[in-house]
């Protein structure tokens, strides 16, 4: 059998399945090099630790890949004809495997950490390169795997309609797109989201503002901007827990609020790691009431980007 070296220039040893050393020389990469075995081969050698078996069973082909080598050609030592003739081409694998991890980031750090569950039964859809729609579903752990994806870009979508009321996407893209490699377990990553909990009776909205209070006078003056995606956490009297994100403005409306008092939480891992509070308390309280927008006014932090005043 003739070998190409793609690898590193240096000393190859074929070695039997019974051991002993069939062949040992030094190959520059990029050169072929011939082995030819006295007598009857063995059904198995090993090429630098590479397994490649001889015999009809695993038939060899010009182009296979022995580890860090590719096979040139191979005939019979005794015929001289092609040992187990076969296409040029090894088949190609036409599909994969889509997987990835839906969790509950219950603390909106953007990580799944210890103790925070996958979530269960979350359709999730990939649109392959022919055009055609597969789906699947999470399991308890909240992982998922698609198989028979046609190879190419894909774009995996997890369909929100299934998840848990008020859901927000803390850490992932939603929909993403990956490209899918045949016979691979293609990973779409996780997709981490905090959501509301409990069932939701009598409700209302909770509303409020951050903003970056850049003269530190405890007030929101005109040139003030407010402070986007700043995650909120409402934890209601009987336990519930909602969650919302401040817009472009800095503004956050929080639906389905259960009635009733409430906390409110600004979620101060997500706020630069210099912010400093000014104005407003963290946590606050509120009385929601069904039905209404209900105020927890204003926050603001001294939150210093570039240069900053001693």
């Amino acid at each position: 059998m003739v070998l190409r070296n793609d690898g590193q220039s240096g000393t190859v040893n074929i070695s039997g399945k019974k051991g002993g050393h069939l062949f040992n020389k030094y190959v520059e990469s990029g050169n072929t090099f011939t082995y030819q075995s006295n007598g009857k081969m063995d059904n198995s050698i090993f090429i630098n630790g590479a397994d490649i078996h001889t015999s009809c069973s695993q038939p060899l082909y010009a182009g296979m890949k022995v580890g860090d080598f590719t096979l040139v050609s191979a005939t019979s030592a005794r015929t001289d004809e092609i040992l187990c003739t076969l296409p040029v081409e090894p088949p190609v694998a036409t599909t994969g495997k889509v997987c990835g991890v839906v969790f509950y980031d219950e603390n909106a750090n953007a990580r799944q950490d210890n103790g925070e569950e996958g979530t269960k039964g979350i359709l999730v859809s990939v649109l392959d390169a022919n055009g055609d729609v597969k789906r699947g579903r999470t399991r308890a752990s909240g992982a998922y795997c698609i198989n028979d994806v046609a190879v190419g870009d894909v774009t995996v979508t997890v369909k929100e309609s299934t998840l848990p009321v008020n859901a927000e996407l803390t850490v992932g893209n939603n929909p993403s797109d990956i490209t899918v490699i045949g016979n691979k377990r293609n990973y779409a990553g996780k997709d981490g989201y905090i959501f509301q909990e409990g069932p939701v009776n009598e409700t209302g909205k909770v509303c409020g503002t951050l903003f970056n209070d850049e003269n530190n006078n405890g007030k929101q003056d005109t040139n003030e901007e407010g402070e986007a995606s700043i995650f909120i956490k409402i934890v209601s009297a009987n336990g519930d827990k909602s969650y919302g994100k401040t817009n472009a403005t800095g503004n956050y409306c929080i639906a389905n609020v259960p009635s009733g008092s409430a906390e409110v939480i600004i979620m101060e891992s997500t706020l630069p790691n210099n912010a400093t509070l000014t104005s407003g308390q963290n946590p606050s309280n509120v009385t929601v009431i069904a039905n209404q927008d209900n105020n927890a006014g204003k926050d603001g932090y001294n939150i210093c980007y570039s240069f900053c005043d001693e």
